[in-house]
């Protein structure tokens, strides 16, 4: 990472290349800075040429990735990706992949609306999803809104679901159908989700 004096004296010079004449001394200070970090320096005469600021100038973008290129590469993850993950997470819990569902999770990912017994760790609520699959039949997932506020998105979500395989609280299977309104909020960090938060309905929903 550049030093902000570097990246001041960078713009220094490039006013002053628009302007049609440089300052001797910004431009030296900027090219031993830069010295350190890429060979030695082009300056070796009180006289600075346009072509040699230009050098400079060439030196500063490789090291702060400005090139097309890098800014690929370090393109922050957009909005829509983030949303689409947990949607995407909610799927996978739906069909019961555990392997998709840790795939999307942090490896220190926490979860702060504990299910009784529930450990709060990634194994914790991998574990509940395993219990949920062995629950529940035709589970489907309809988000009815998705806002994002910085690394959270925020989802309401309404989950339909069949209890026909195993207990759920105590209540033997009968092939009813559960009917859960949720919001969630999840911290998404790296491409992974990091933290979840939840709130809704639940037991008194089954019809």
């Amino acid at each position: 990472m550049l030093r902000p004096s570097v990246v001041a004296a960078r713009l220094r010079l490039l006013h002053e290349l628009e302007v049609g004449h440089v300052l001797c001394g910004a431009i030296i200070e900027l090219d031993h800075e830069l010295s350190a970090r890429i060979g030695p320096p082009l300056i070796g005469l009180p006289h600075v040429s346009v072509g040699v600021c230009c050098g400079i100038m060439h030196r500063v973008d490789l090291l702060a990735g400005e090139t097309s290129v890098g800014k690929e590469e370090q393109a922050p993850v957009s909005v829509e990706e983030n949303k689409a993950l947990v949607r995407r997470f909610f799927e996978a819990q739906a069909k019961g992949d555990l392997d998709a569902v840790r795939e999307m999770m942090a490896p220190d990912f926490v979860d702060h609306s504990l299910l009784p017994g529930q450990a709060p760790g990634r194994e914790g609520y991998l574990q509940s999803v395993a219990e949920d699959s062995a629950t529940f039949s035709e589970v489907h997932n309809v988000f009815e809104e998705q806002l994002v506020d910085g690394d959270k998105v925020i989802s309401r979500i309404s989950t339909r679901a069949l209890h026909d395989r195993g207990k759920y609280f105590g209540l033997m299977p009968a092939g009813k159908e559960l009917e859960v309104t949720s919001i969630t909020i999840h911290r998404i960090v790296g491409g992974r989700i990091a933290e979840e938060w939840s709130q809704g309905s639940g037991l008194a929903e089954m019809t």
